[in-house]
């Protein structure tokens, strides 16, 4: 049964309505940010063309002139209210993925075109997301732990700002936290039929969370191949099966016209490359290459005049200017991927360390409040000492643990090689959370019992 609907959780109930209230509360206070708005833009206007029966095409003159129109108001218009032109130069959109503008035109459809529809709903789900965190701790420990997830989660500012955003990323969150609680359901469960339930919704999941955002689409081979982990090897072929075949189903219409309109077999955004270099950016570097979009376009550009932005001839020169770089410094390349894997274990202490611009507020993933560096700093050194002891106390549930930490390890292996943002770090955050819950409850439990103990020993 699940562990919400027994008697005896209010805490959790009063837990999921305060993280609503603040996640709401938010949104009032942040809803003309700007923030990442030249991503989001993008979103909007593919939803414009997919609702008028254009496909999954952008016009970059009207891309340009919302932008202007924001910035200079500083106001997130809606896009109903700022009309395209007469006549519209339209190309596939191949920088991006086209998920999030799938999810808003089916929104847009019933609600009309603006933001706050897609901003509720991801509160809402973000909101539930709390019950699982509960949920989870309370799996991997007890019910105590539980709720400190619960309540971390429900108040963890980053979070909820990632989640009132009209973005997509917050949705790389959700499908990591229901994957994990979908595992670890997995392991509790001895009915066939919920078996394959399981492993359907958790391809499901993260087939088309990969429409939104492809860091998560090697993902679905991990939990595929994690079947073999908790499931005898006949049980584990049958439900790794499942979940290839219903991930690779949802996925292929994105490769079909991924094929038709650019004439290659992709199933990411055409973006790789010019992460990569963004990645070059974040530390000093032999090329002088710095963390901004506008500089690496610019950069290539003047180097690669026939190579526009936002085609597969511009990712096709940074990708090959990026195995040269591989080539001719290995070594520096290696050292900038154990210090990524630093920043993504500890956000704050590692960008301050390692990275060459550490004030840019979208590096770290945590804590972006008015709170001093030092603050910051002894706050991150906290959360990653919680981390590592509730990971230790977990060893005798060492599967459940390891079920727990898969999010982060993938992150750590797929995204230390190439570009890490504080947007990648919130995604997999909860995981720290989840361990932090674990050590704040034994060490409560310790300090009861000696304090029993003592109280005893004066009587």
């Amino acid at each position: 049964m699940i562990p919400f609907l027994r008697k005896g959780h209010g805490g959790v109930l009063l837990i999921i309505i305060g993280g609503l209230l603040l996640r709401l509360t938010v949104l009032a206070l942040k809803y003309n940010s700007l923030e990442l708005d030249a991503s989001f833009v993008v979103q909007g206007e593919l939803a414009r063309n997919i609702l008028n029966g254009r496909g999954l095409v952008v016009n970059q003159q009207h891309i340009s002139t919302i932008l202007q129109t924001w910035r200079s108001t500083s106001t997130l218009v809606d896009l109903e209210d700022i009309p395209p032109p007469s006549s519209e130069y339209l190309e596939p959109e191949y920088f991006n993925e086209p998920g999030y503008g799938l999810l808003l035109a089916g929104l847009w459809k019933i609600f009309g075109q603006r933001w706050i529809s897609i901003r509720l709903l991801q509160i809402l789900i973000d909101t539930g997301m709390i019950f699982l965190m509960f949920t989870m701790g309370m799996c991997v420990w007890n019910r105590t732990t539980g709720l400190f997830a619960a309540g971390l989660y429900a108040v963890l500012i980053p979070q909820i700002e990632l989640a009132v955003r009209p973005h997509r990323d917050a949705w790389v969150t959700f499908a990591f936290i229901v994957s994990t609680f979908f595992l670890l359901q997995l392991t509790l469960s001895r009915q066939k039929r919920k078996e394959v339930l399981i492993a359907v919704g958790i391809a499901f999941v993260v087939a088309l969370t990969a429409w939104l955002r492809s860091t998560i689409l090697v993902y679905v081979v991990v939990l595929a191949l994690t079947m073999f982990f908790l499931k005898s090897f006949r049980r584990a072929t049958m439900l790794s099966a499942i979940v290839i075949t219903v991930f690779v189903a949802l996925l292929s219409p994105l490769l079909v016209r991924n094929c038709t309109a650019f004439g290659k077999f992709m199933v990411t955004r055409g973006a790789v490359w010019h992460s990569f270099w963004a990645g070059v950016g974040q530390f000093r570097n032999p090329y002088g290459m710095k963390e901004s979009d506008e500089f690496i376009v610019k950069y290539f550009q003047q180097r690669y005049p026939s190579a526009h932005y936002g085609t597969p001839e511009y990712e096709d020169v940074l990708k090959d200017k990026a195995l040269k770089l591989l080539s001719e410094h290995p070594w520096w390349y290696a050292s900038t991927v154990f210090r990524r894997a630093a920043v993504i274990i500890s956000p704050k202490i590692g960008r301050e360390t390692f990275f060459e611009d550490s004030s840019r507020p979208t590096n770290t993933g945590i804590l972006n409040v008015g709170l001093s560096r030092w603050i910051l700093l002894l706050i991150d050194g906290l959360m990653v000492a919680t981390l590592l002891t509730g990971f230790w106390l977990c060893r005798k549930k060492w599967r459940l643990a390891l079920l727990v930490a898969l999010p982060l390890v993938y992150t750590l292996l797929t995204l230390s090689p190439f570009y890490v943002v504080g947007r990648n770090i919130m995604n997999i955050y909860f995981v720290t959370l989840i361990f932090a819950a674990v050590s704040f409850d034994f060490l409560i439990q310790k300090v009861e019992t000696r304090f029993r103990v003592a109280q005893s020993e004066e009587v």
